[in-house]
């Protein structure tokens, strides 16, 4: 018994017209009638009666229809799910944060995504760099956002979202805090206050070679934080001084810190979808495309340093 004739029979009893029910499933009247013979002989029985002006349903056929209608209806409903897995529409996606970043742009993305796409079912979580890459390799998510630059990986699919300056915290009291733009190299001697480097070790040896070109002289650490609203608290508490992204310092205005913008350096903040170089899941692409679409010009290119 084919689902093709089963589908036939549900359509022409429930029309009760092999014509309209033909034109319907856009084949011919003997095709149709074809598929009818086909399963009468199979079941050994007959389900419809047809003479010149109707056609009606037998005892048979009443006891199938029930029956074949919902083998249809599931038929329908696989089909639908899986043209909806294949355009995107449908399906899952987990995504993890990363846990020391601005939020906005992130939660942009995901809410309009969510927005575009309800049928998806979203799951978030959050992590630093180091442990997003690792759960992305281990499959436990399919999308992670993370700050660059990273290691160089083949397996491993690079899409910058977002780039903006770091700015200096310094303390309110700072002889420097006064100006507008500040030198690194005028602070080369301070201590100051940094991020573990296993949280991400590219970008912390990234940030620490910027300071230690514009200052000459190796970086003194005086207080590791795991966060920019730590480090930028330890600023405030007089430890030392630190590196903020623009987008936080405009986000954390902290009693006692002062942000400046550096004048001998240009160290920059980039924030990158990191995806499985071999994954091309439809929900998973047209995430990617809504990231491009919404993060301007620097999106929707690699960046592996």
């Amino acid at each position: 018994m084919e689902l093709r004739q089963l589908r036939a029979f549900v359509e022409v009893a429930s029309l009760l017209h092999f014509g309209h029910a033909a034109e319907s499933l856009h084949v011919t009247q003997p095709a149709l009638s074809q598929r009818i013979q086909y399963l009468e002989r199979e079941l050994h029985v007959r389900l419809l009666t047809r003479t010149s002006r109707a056609v009606q349903l037998t005892p048979a056929g009443e006891v199938l229809l029930a029956h074949a209608r919902r083998i249809v209806e599931a038929e329908d409903l696989a089909l639908e799910a899986v043209r909806a897995h294949a355009a995107g529409t449908a399906g899952r996606l987990r995504i993890a944060y990363y846990t020391a970043g601005d939020p906005m742009l992130p939660t942009h993305i995901v809410s309009e995504f969510r927005r575009r796409f309800p049928a998806v079912g979203v799951e978030l979580s959050h992590g630093y760099s180091v442990a997003n890459v690792q759960a992305l390799r281990s499959r436990q998510i399919d999308l992670a956002f993370v700050r660059m630059p990273m290691v160089e990986s083949e397996d491993i699919r690079v899409t910058v979202v977002g780039e903006e300056a770091y700015v200096l915290a310094l303390p309110s009291g700072h002889l420097l805090a006064h100006r507008r733009r500040v030198r690194l190299r005028d602070v080369g001697d301070e201590g100051w206050v940094f991020f573990p480097r296993p949280l991400n070790p590219s970008q912390h040896d990234y940030l620490r070679q910027v300071v230690e070109g514009a200052t000459g002289r190796p970086l003194r650490v005086v207080m590791e934080e795991p966060t920019e609203e730590a480090m930028v608290g330890s600023v405030a508490a007089g430890v030392g001084i630190c590196l903020c992204s623009a987008s936080r310092s405009e986000q954390m205005r902290v009693a006692g810190v002062t942000y400046r913008a550096i004048a001998d350096a240009d160290p920059v903040s980039v924030l990158a979808l990191i995806t499985r170089a071999d994954d091309h899941e439809p929900a998973l692409v047209n995430c990617l495309a809504l990231a491009c679409e919404m993060s301007g010009p620097v999106a929707c290119h690699g960046l592996v340093r």
